[in-house]
């Protein structure tokens, strides 16, 4: 930023009123216009599709308004954005328009439309604009669509067609659709050796552009440059690139570099064949490709909505005209002899081993969220149990004398077993509640015979039978049938006590969800179940 203008006095900056008979051509539907030569070019948004327009710029002296129209042709349909209920429009944008003059070209510099006018070399412009515009050495007009439509119209074509009617639709060529609204079309140098002799130029001398690029709003960014191909031809290539977004304006700058803005930074892109190293397949005379990828450099300043870059200065350096979301014009001074980062040269080898390397982080980092995955279920499914066991505890304490909502009852019945009567105990666990007995629950029968059943807290030898309890719903029942005699000497042991006994194990819950580095927590061997 430059405040040294501002020492020479706190002068408010002048004000140019602009009275209301300036107004040359009072259209509600213009959304864009451009100036070639002696050429007023328009763009009107009509009902359903974009229209372009041509008129007669008035001469100094006469009416202001210009002459008469001399040519005119539809573009595509146009296609507003379609709202959400309940949700804000998509913002409005303005289509850009741009003027395109080959290198042979007698049509001035100061006279292509101001910024928004450039001279493109005669290889790039032929195969862009066809044979047609090249042999009538004709600019060209082209035009970025909301919808993301980049269009050309070839204007002395335009301007004929008035006397020799034809087809409308040969007069407009599509040349790529970026599928977002476009917000900035250019050109620059992007040859090592043209790009520096470009930065050298006047402002007033011509400098002729060997890439055009188009910009759009959400970052997607198209570049095209003459190249060639493997069997020694001239062809255009073509190549998209990603840069952050949303874009709010952009600017072409010397040495191949594109400026570009966004709500929260201004960054900056080099073209330039010489940003990249060459490998050994691209030769090394010749036009050069495009880099294969840009990396963004940030200048730190931030809601640019306007820009413009002037040539390399007499310090070195280039100047940034910014201006600001909050009204605020800027002067930035950038020097272009600091580095801006780059993609690194990387050979077959670096590159196969840095794709294993990303495989394998790849690899642990699935494993890892496999792994984290499962602990997460489980502890869901522990967590589950935990809720349905409070549940049954709740039930049970809140019964009092009346029915348990899950109860346990024996009976006892003769059954011949090979050629023995036995004794035989028949336990019947019921769920009565609401609620599940799952993964946990574990019924124990203890059966205790002769004096053991007189006196329960005598120490004796007692048969205790377990049996897990998994998935007992509302309603079901499970019956365990157990013998109680005779013995292997022959005899019956009564009386018989047979006692019933509903154990949850939180080990067992709690345990598998765990990981390994908590299941030795000290807590759980110390709890019973």
């Amino acid at each position: 930023r430059d405040d040294r203008d501002s020492e020479d006095g706190d002068q408010p900056s002048p004000v140019i009123p602009v009275d209301p008979d300036a107004c040359i051509l009072p259209d509600a539907a213009l959304c864009a216009f451009t100036v070639l030569d002696s050429v007023l070019v328009t763009l009107v948004q009509g009902p359903a599709r974009w229209k372009m327009q041509l008129f007669e710029q008035p001469c100094p002296g006469e009416d202001p308004r210009p002459g008469g129209q001399i040519g005119e042709v539809e573009l595509s349909t146009y296609a507003p954005p379609a709202g959400v209920p309940g949700k804000p429009a998509d913002p409005h944008f303005l289509p850009v328009l741009c003027c395109v003059s080959p290198s042979g070209s007698r049509v001035p510099r100061d006279l292509l439309g101001g910024p928004g006018g450039f001279t493109l070399e005669d290889a790039l412009f032929g195969l862009l604009f066809g044979a047609d515009a090249t042999l009538l050495q004709s600019p060209v007009v082209l035009c970025g669509l909301p919808d993301g439509q980049l269009c050309c119209v070839i204007l002395k074509a335009l301007v004929t067609s008035r006397s020799a009617p034809g087809d409308p639709n040969a007069l407009v060529k599509i040349l790529h659709h970026l599928e977002e609204p476009v917000i900035f079309i250019g050109a620059l140098k992007t040859e090592p050796q043209a790009a520096e002799a470009a930065e050298n130029f006047l402002p007033d001398e011509d400098v002729h552009s060997d890439c055009l690029v188009a910009l759009g709003h959400h970052g997607r960014m198209l570049a095209i440059k003459a190249s060639w191909d493997e069997s020694g031809k001239l062809v255009p290539e073509l190549r998209e690139y990603c840069l952050p977004g949303p874009v709010l304006c952009a600017a072409c700058g010397g040495g191949g570099r594109v400026y570009h803005s966004t709500p929260s930074d201004l960054c900056v892109v080099d073209l330039s064949r010489g940003s990249t190293p060459l490998g050994p397949e691209q030769p090394e005379e010749g036009p050069g490709g495009l880099p294969p990828m840009l990396c963004p450099a940030s200048l730190n300043i931030c809601s640019v909505v306007s820009l413009s870059a002037s040539p390399r200065t007499h310090e070195g350096g280039t100047k940034l005209l910014a201006l600001s979301a909050k009204g605020r014009l800027m002067t930035c001074s950038l020097d272009l002899d600091s580095e801006i980062p780059g993609p690194a040269r990387m050979t077959t080898e670096s590159a196969g081993r840095k794709i294993k390397e990303l495989l394998s982080g790849i690899g642990d980092i699935s494993e890892r969220v496999s792994f984290l995955k499962k602990a997460v279920d489980q502890r869901n499914k522990a967590l589950t149990s935990l809720n349905e066991a409070m549940n049954v505890s709740c039930a049970l304490l809140s019964s009092g004398a009346g029915p348990r909502p899950i109860s346990c009852t024996t009976s006892t019945t003769w059954s011949r077993l090979q050629t023995q009567d036995m004794l035989m105990a028949t336990c019947v666990l019921e769920n009565s509640s609401s609620f599940s007995l799952d993964q946990g629950w574990t019924l124990c029968i203890q059966v205790l015979t002769s004096s053991c059943a007189l006196d329960l807290d005598s120490a004796c030898s007692a048969i205790t039978y377990t049996i897990p309890v998994d998935q007992l719903g509302p309603g079901a029942r499970r019956e365990v049938t157990l013998p109680l005699g005779p013995g292997e000497n022959g005899g019956l042991d009564l009386p018989v006590t047979v006692s019933c006994t509903l154990f949850y194990s939180l080990r067992e819950v709690v345990g598998g969800a765990l990981a390994p580095s908590d299941s030795e927590d000290p807590f759980l061997d110390e709890c019973p179940s």
